[in-house]
Parts: structure tokens; C-alpha cells; sequence
């Protein structure tokens, strides 16, 4: 990933009220459903490609450019990329009705969703996880600095016109 700017990650705990618990609540949990909703939808789709005929017949292909043009066609054909599960996170958040986290938050969800499968698809870890309740997400980011902001001179961060209050230390 490619940035114009440093970025740091800095983790501060925050100071809410009930209304704020309760909205944080809800959009880790609608979090956490499109996590797992967009997951399934992943493994769906990869295992339809591999039982398919085209993917038989690549695997027979000797190894080599041809085979991967030819296997990189197939994956994109059934959706299997960074902008495909993002696009599948943004039809799950409209298909539910749920406005708790935005479009692009639900993207970056895709993106998770899609390192996770690729690491599985090339071998380098086990197949992905979904999410429990008990386990749940631990954060969420958009893919700009317009979604979430920090505003230091007020010490809060801007969620989706919530503004939550930090503890500085």
C-alpha cells in the first residue's frame, strides 16, 4: 500500500456516553457480520473455481506464463480480487439496509477479507476464519481521511457525525 503521507497507528482509549457505546456497538457488530458475509461469499466462490472444468484444465497446462495468464483469467472471472470483495462487501451493506458503517469502511472490509483469501489461495496460511460473537472485530478504517477523523485541537475523533472523546495520557 502506497501512501502520500507518513501514517502512524496510535491506539488511545475513548470516553463515550451511552448513545456513543450503543453506536459503537452496533457498527462493530454490523462489522463483523460483513466481515463474515463477504467471507463466505469468498470461499463460495473459490471453491466453485476449483471444481471447474476451465481450473482442471489450467492445473493440467504445463507450469509456466501461459498457465498463470490462464489461472489469473479464471480467478478474476469468478470475482476473486481486491475489488471484487470490495464490491461484494458494498452489495452486502446495501442488501441488509443497515447504515451503521459506510461504503467505505465496508470496502476496506473487503480488502481484509481479501488478504486473508489470498494468503489462502497461494499457500502462505490456513484457511480464513470467521469472525464470533465473543471474538469479534478489533477496529475498523475507512479508505480515506474523511471517514474517521482525529481532531486534536478538540482531543475527539469524528465517526460518522459521532464525535467520541479520547483519554490523552
Amino acid at each position: 500500500m502506497r501512501t502520500s503521507t507518513p501514517s502512524y497507528i496510535v491506539e488511545l482509549p475513548l470516553r463515550v456516553n451511552d448513545q456513543q457505546d450503543r453506536f459503537l456497538k452496533k457498527a462493530f457488530e454490523f462489522g463483523r457480520t460483513l466481515y463474515n458475509a463477504t467471507l463466505g461469499t469468498a470461499l463460495g466462490r473459490l471453491q466453485s473455481m476449483r471444481e471447474s472444468k476451465a481450473w482442471r484444465n489450467a492445473r493440467n497446462m504445463p507450469q509456466g506464463k501461459a498457465r498463470s495468464k490462464t489461472f489469473a483469467t479464471i480467478q478474476k472471472s469468478y470475482g476473486l480480487s481486491e475489488f471484487g470483495l470490495m464490491a461484494v462487501a458494498t452489495n452486502h451493506r446495501k442488501a441488509s439496509g443497515r447504515n451503521h458503517i459506510g461504503s467505505h469502511e465496508a470496502q476496506k472490509i473487503g480488502s481484509t477479507v481479501w488478504r486473508a483469501l489470498e494468503r489462502y489461495m497461494f499457500h502462505d496460511a490456513g484457511r480464513p476464519r470467521f469472525k464470533s460473537f465473543k471474538q469479534g472485530i478489533n477496529s475498523i478504517e475507512g479508505k480515506d481521511n474523511r471517514e474517521i477523523m482525529f481532531k486534536p485541537d478538540s482531543k475527539t475523533i469524528v465517526w460518522r457525525q459521532h464525535k467520541l472523546a479520547i483519554m490523552m495520557p
